[in-house]
């Protein structure tokens, strides 16, 4: 039976895969977010926001953030018809879109740094054990399409089983209408692990 969590208890629940957790009521559609109570941890001053496919959350230090990643999101709202994010259960893998549309910018070049992180998380996922290391936790989220609900894929690590970083990772050209732009394509491997607890995180 699918583990429902309501919005009044998002705060303190742990994860657990297939799990919904479902967003709030209120007329300011930015409080509704769930991600952003369920990632609100105890000891942690900066929380992880509330917009974007990308977010992350960096280690601190006495109350101070460091450069050091804690925890990345992806959020995947399902709203880009055209090259929508794909969830394969029966090979428990992932495709991820970046987050370049832009025809005028680099694809390196985004707000949120979206895809110059899947390039960091890739090559350190095929480098030595010392570059393994250093990927952070990546949680993946999908939005329900009732309200501001999500669902919980799973922990995911970059790379799948076989493949070698060409095909784990792709940059392809997207044509808009009359546009092209450069995006990348991230393959990722969601992990057998169907409970994570909030003393863990």
């Amino acid at each position: 039976m699918r583990t429902i969590v309501s919005f009044t208890e998002v705060g303190e629940a742990n994860l657990e895969k297939g799990a919904i957790y479902e967003g709030g009521h209120s007329s300011i559609s930015l409080k509704n977010d769930p991600l952003s109570q369920l990632f609100k941890l105890p000891g942690f001053k900066k929380g992880i926001g509330n917009m974007s496919g990308f977010r992350k959350s960096n280690k601190e230090l006495d109350g101070k953030s460091t450069n050091k990643q804690a925890f990345v999101i992806l959020k995947d709202t399902q709203q880009k018809k055209k090259w929508p994010n794909q969830y394969f259960k029966d090979t428990e893998t992932y495709v991820y879109y970046g987050d370049n549309d832009d025809p005028n910018k680099h694809y390196l070049d985004t707000k949120q740094k979206g895809n110059l992180f899947l390039e960091e998380v890739f090559n350190n996922a095929y480098g030595s054990e010392e570059d393994r290391r250093k990927i952070p936790p990546i949680f993946i989220f999908r939005s329900t399409g009732n309200r501001s609900d999500v669902e919980f894929l799973g922990l995911a690590v970059p790379g799948i089983k076989g493949k070698g970083i060409g095909q784990s990772l792709q940059l392809k050209t997207f044509t808009d209408r009359t546009d092209s732009f450069d995006n990348l394509v991230a393959h990722f491997t969601i992990l057998e692990t169907p409970f994570i607890s909030r003393e863990w995180l």
